[in-house]
């Protein structure tokens, strides 16, 4: 999760290869048994990158302005793989379809987390989840520098022990925002009770001097405390979206009272359209709870080859406004 992962997977790209974005946690990589030799060859990997050299040097990855540079022909073939998290089955690789209405779903993105360019992000999720790789290559795109999380020390990844220990994370992430002027702030829901948990620890200082414009966060439930902290603090600045490693981003809602109700996703983005199925498959009426169904250009494994259609693993409902609102997983998938 530094600065060397993203180089050495647009260089990888740039010749061409299919590249797997792989949790170090999920095989044990580097650790007893040959976990890395084990994922190498369950990927069927002819090559296999780690960083285990240690953390890299703090401060944020500048993305100053460069000379336009044509991408070698070989580019075009290459592909991103991605592994789902494993919450309700193996995890899998998901081979990351290619779109032209990627550009849409990336300004779109852009516009709802508020990055600017020369204005430091917070990216806090792992490079291998879809939503830390999204973050990031929006902040290139824009020009944002990052604060990763290979340089903040004991912060890096989701989980975490208890009380303490997730204060102490958020106390390190907070003393970043402070010290880099952060002014979008990326994290996965779990990574926000870190931060919830040291601002209501009483030893977090005043916010006096912060200026964060946007909290974006998804992937996971969000807690009502969690959120109340975020706002107590900044205000009305969370992002709540929704999106699966198989689907691509589907749904934000912006400015809205998590407080009061998280479970809101928001509205479909832009190409995206959202139905909610019974246990027989069949489309139901807003306010009624069941399986999310979701049809976009982005889907990489549809639920019959060469189809938009991609039926998830989450429960939820659409509400008379159009928002999704996600209860929780399926019981097991079909």
């Amino acid at each position: 999760d530094s600065a060397r992962a993203l180089v050495a997977a647009a260089g990888a790209q740039l010749a061409g290869t299919e590249v797997v974005l792989a949790n170090p946690r999920l095989a044990g990589l580097g650790g007893p048994g040959g976990g890395a030799a084990a994922l190498a060859a369950d990927l069927g990997a002819d090559l296999l990158v780690t960083d285990l050299a240690g953390p890299p040097s703090d401060g944020p990855l500048g993305t100053g302005k460069r000379q336009p540079v044509r991408a070698p022909r070989l580019a075009k073939g290459s592909r991103l793989v991605l592994l789902t998290s494993g919450t309700t089955a193996p995890p899998k690789a998901i081979r990351l379809a290619r779109s032209g209405r990627q550009g849409l779903a990336a300004l779109a993105l852009a516009g709802a987390t508020g990055l600017r360019g020369g204005e430091p992000t917070l990216v806090w999720p792992p490079l291998c989840h879809g939503y830390g790789l999204a973050i990031a290559t929006l902040c290139l795109i824009t020009g944002s520098p990052m604060i990763l999380p290979g340089a903040l020390a004991g912060v890096g990844g989701t989980v975490g022990g208890g009380g303490g220990r997730g204060a102490a994370k958020g106390a390190v992430a907070l003393a970043a925002i402070r010290r880099y002027g952060v002014r979008v702030v990326a994290a996965v829901p779990a990574q926000l009770g870190f931060l919830a948990a040291h601002l209501g620890s009483g030893s977090a200082p005043s916010g006096m001097g912060e200026r964060i414009r946007t909290v974006v966060t998804g992937g996971d439930p969000l807690d009502a405390a969690v959120a109340r902290a975020v706002q107590d603090r900044w205000g009305r600045v969370l992002v709540n979206f929704y999106g699966a490693t198989e689907s691509g981003t589907l749904t934000f809602a912006a400015r809205w009272d998590f407080a009061r109700d998280p479970t809101c996703a928001g509205r479909p983005a832009a190409g995206v359209r959202i139905e909610i199925l019974d246990p027989r498959g069949r489309s139901v009426p807003p306010g009624e709870t069941g399986r999310v169904r979701a049809s976009s250009s982005l889907v990489s494994a549809p639920d019959t080859p060469g189809a938009r259609l991609a039926t998830l693993a989450d429960l939820g409902y659409l509400d008379a406004a159009g928002n999704l609102h996600i209860l929780g997983r399926a019981l097991a998938p079909d």
